[in-house]
């Protein structure tokens, strides 16, 4: 389908119900919704540094006003049936982007209002005061989804057309919750605009998770990338300031896994409750009977709090603790709906959901998560030493570290964690071949298999 990425419009995109993380294997098709978008154009003649005074202003005052024009600053209005639908999808919750395009750069912007010009009370850039336009709308949060590095506008092209007409299956801003804004905006993670963030970012994606990169969460994906910016930093260092690195590096792995768990295990459950009521009183009235007081904490947090879900693996291996328990009153409970239309296809949810929780105690995966607990125990033990130790021992200490998170993060299923969860995702194995399979796939592949 052809896009001419200079025109500002409205776009229809088709949305799944449930995150990526979830296999299609219910014997209903997934519930799927379709959700408007803005797309707008722009060019550097504007202002060259025009997307980053955005997000300046977005960091300083939690909001930014941008006019709806085409990409030669002229202005471009809604129709009324395009503004009525777009103002009902804000007001019903749902997340609305604004997407904007320059020839190599892909912005996407969390959209919180629309309004006209005249209307608007806040600070408007000095870069948009001089377009003619009437209306636009107000964005809250600030993503940047590609950066053309090689200057390729073909290959930006592509990427901006992909995204728009590609099924979502998660929401870029908000986590998939209960009326739950995700606690860490990106506006808030500094998200660099950095040469070194881009390739960084390919590494991981070419060479260490190869075609299984799409299927982590973003929050996960970010953080995985500050890993490998941190383990880059501390070549040149020595001593205490290299082994802060490598204790920033563990962190943003930790982080970075506990972002994927819950993405995995925790967002289809609150998405499912967001989108049946009948579901969502059932799990209010299990919470209320649940006499476990650490794991009805836990489950007040998850379904009605407004910060991470998961603060340690410890929260994540009490959630699994009890989650068969869990998993059995639900089902108990909803049997009374089955007079409801979508009492089948929860019913199915819940049941493949189950084999999720299953699989991981089945594979013993608790045990090799254990792993990363006393890793993690290990760093904060050596840290607290750091004021005793001589020039040879800090060495010591960094080689052991820098050797541990460079396992952590290697391609080999077998050491990195993350493999674990995919396995389990994307419910095949990611092993790695051997050496004497890779020369037999090639010595028995034709050419045009190979090229393919």
């Amino acid at each position: 389908m052809k896009f001419d990425w200079k025109q500002p419009q409205m776009i229809l995109q088709t949305n799944h119900l449930l995150s990526q993380n979830l296999a299609d294997r219910f014997f209903f098709k997934k519930k799927s919704t379709e959700k408007y978008h803005l797309y707008r154009p722009w060019s550097t003649s504007i202002d060259d540094e025009l997307m980053f005074k955005v997000k300046k202003q977005i960091q300083v005052t939690d909001e930014c006003f941008i006019p709806l024009t085409n990409i030669k600053g002229k202005n471009h209005s809604l129709s009324q049936q395009e503004l009525k639908s777009i103002e009902c999808q804000l007001r019903r919750g749902h997340e609305t982007q604004l997407i904007m395009f320059n020839g190599h750069v892909i912005h996407i912007l969390k959209i919180k209002s629309i309004m006209n010009k005249s209307d608007y009370k806040g600070n408007l850039l000095d870069s948009f005061k001089r377009l003619d336009f009437q209306q636009g709308v107000v964005v809250s949060d600030f993503y940047v989804y590609f950066v053309n590095h090689m200057k390729d506008k073909s290959i930006a092209s592509r990427q901006l057309k992909d995204f728009i007409y590609a099924h979502k299956e998660t929401p870029v801003f908000q986590r998939e919750g209960l009326n739950c804004e995700a606690l860490n905006k990106w506006k808030l993670e500094q998200r660099a605009f950095t040469y070194d963030y881009f390739v960084r970012s390919n590494e991981l994606k070419d060479y260490i998770y190869k075609e299984n990169w799409e299927n982590l969460s973003l929050m996960a994906r970010h953080q995985l990338v500050q890993v490998e910016m941190c383990r880059h930093e501390y070549i040149s260092l020595k001593g205490f300031k290299q082994w802060q690195w490598h204790l920033k590096s563990m962190e943003f792995f930790s982080q970075a896994f506990l972002s994927e768990l819950a993405a995995t295990y925790i967002y289809p459950l609150k998405q499912i409750a967001r989108e049946f009521p009948f579901f969502d009183s059932v799990v209010q009235d299990l919470i209320a009977q649940n006499p476990e007081d650490d794991f009805r904490f836990l489950l007040e947090r998850i379904f009605l709090g407004n910060g991470p879900e998961f603060s340690n693996l410890d929260d994540f291996f009490c959630f699994i603790k009890h989650a068969k328990f869990f998993l059995y009153g639900v089902n108990s409970k909803i049997s009374k709906a089955f007079h409801k239309e979508e009492f089948l296809w929860v019913e199915n949810f819940l049941n493949y959901y189950q084999g999720l929780c299953e699989s991981l105690l089945t594979q013993k995966l608790i045990q090799k998560m254990q792993m990363l607990v006393d890793c993690q125990n290990w760093f904060f033990i050596q840290n607290d030493r750091m004021d005793n130790l001589n020039l040879n021992e800090h060495e010591a200490l960094n080689l052991k570290a820098g050797q541990l998170i460079k396992l952590m993060s290697s391609p080999d299923p077998e050491d990195n964690l993350f493999f674990l969860i995919l396995e389990i995702k994307t419910e095949k194995s990611l092993s790695r071949k051997s050496i004497e399979d890779e020369v037999h796939d090639l010595l028995n592949d034709d050419l045009e298999k190979l090229v393919s």
